[in-house]
């Protein structure tokens, strides 16, 4: 059998829970909106290059619905155990939502991954010197494709058919899911040379 490591693993949880929690009320986010790829809430176009420094693990926990209240209810952990912030119990919390009649609660896996945009479909190359930190928000569905592009890439580093890199192209994506609901997901491929 061949050895097989999963790409990019030296990156994941490089920065640790207390960081992770500060870095991701202070530095810009990168979410998909109607195809493009947002650097809070400024169009950087549909691709970008993203260098990667840390990419950890989060679950949210909601109620299901889509109104102000379940804003109000949406709760984060980075242990897939406390809530942050309160330390509450995560799953305790789950289940009084569900006693308060939120028969769609649920915890949703996602993936936040820190790193630099080093090149935007807008901005072309950005110079190292200008730079800045970012989290790029993974959905449920970003996420997975993350985490197949990083078996993929894996598999072929084994064969060393490539060699390992640190930046990846993102593009972002519209997806319809079968209700209807439309939603931009991110994709991840080695950037073309």
């Amino acid at each position: 059998a061949m050895r097989f490591d999963i790409a990019f693993k030296e990156y994941n949880n490089v920065l640790d829970t207390t960081t992770v929690e500060s870095l991701s009320l202070a530095v810009p986010r990168l979410t998909g909106e109607q195809g493009s790829a947002m650097k809070s809430g400024e169009d950087i176009g549909s691709k970008f290059h993203f260098e990667i420094v840390s990419f950890n693990n989060r679950w949210v926990v909601g109620t299901g619905e889509n109104d102000a209240e379940s804003k109000e209810k949406f709760r984060v952990s980075l242990d897939h155990k406390t809530i942050s912030g309160t330390g509450e119990d995560l799953f305790a919390y789950l289940e009084s939502l569900k006693a308060e009649g939120f028969s769609k609660a649920k915890i949703s896996p996602y993936i936040d991954i820190f790193g630099f945009i080093t090149w935007s479909e807008k901005s072309g190359d950005i110079p190292p010197g200008e730079r800045e930190l970012c989290l790029l928000q993974c959905s449920q569905t970003s996420a997975g494709k993350f985490s197949a592009f990083c078996a993929t890439r894996g598999l072929l580093q084994s064969k060393g058919v490539v060699k390992p890199i640190s930046v990846v192209e993102v593009t972002a994506q519209k997806q319809q899911n079968k209700s209807g609901d439309r939603y931009t997901s991110f994709t991840f491929a080695a950037p073309k040379a």
